[in-house]
């Protein structure tokens, strides 16, 4: 069942999805990891892929940039086409007291943003203010991600770091 952003029909996408930001990476990769490949989509010049990797079905697909643009993608996986898990990788910015290279290879078990829109999208943030306003007092919900903890892995080296968020 295609979509405004995708052409996909049921089936195509398998049920586990990594999706780097740049469309371009997710063709090199389907390219140089997948066996039996076919793409499956490039509305938008969002290419996505799906084939097998040592033997098990996967899906490749871009996210574009930016939490909007893989809000609408992955919101669209999951709800339209059945992806069960979305990896995502590719690149990415970094909040932290330790030095990092360039290329250097971060694993996150979890993250964290301040932006609003994963909550608005799962509605979430429209019961939270309903909530509120029966309560006539403030939410005490803390953040739905409160700790932040990462596996770094350089060239030389491999840390790991947790961090608490208030």
């Amino acid at each position: 069942m295609p979509t405004a952003h995708n052409s996909a029909k049921k089936g195509e996408i398998a049920k586990t999805a990594l999706m780097p930001g740049d469309p371009l990476r997710a063709k090199y990769f389907a390219e140089k990891l997948l066996d039996d490949v076919y793409q499956f989509n490039s509305v938008r010049n969002m290419f996505g892929y799906t084939g097998k990797y040592k033997g098990k079905e996967v899906s490749i697909m871009g996210s574009g940039m930016g939490i909007c643009s893989i809000g609408i993608y992955s919101h669209e996986l999951f709800s339209q086409y059945d992806v069960d898990k979305i990896i995502r990788v590719g690149t990415c910015g970094v909040y932290a007291d330790e030095k990092f290279e360039l290329l250097d290879t971060i694993l996150v078990n979890e993250a964290f943003s301040f932006s609003t829109y994963a909550l608005e999208q799962s509605g979430l943030l429209r019961r939270r203010k309903i909530g509120k306003k029966r309560n006539n007092k403030k939410n005490e919900d803390s953040s739905c991600c409160p700790f932040l903890t990462c596996i770094f892995i350089g060239q030389n080296n491999c840390r790991s770091a947790s961090l608490h968020l208030p």
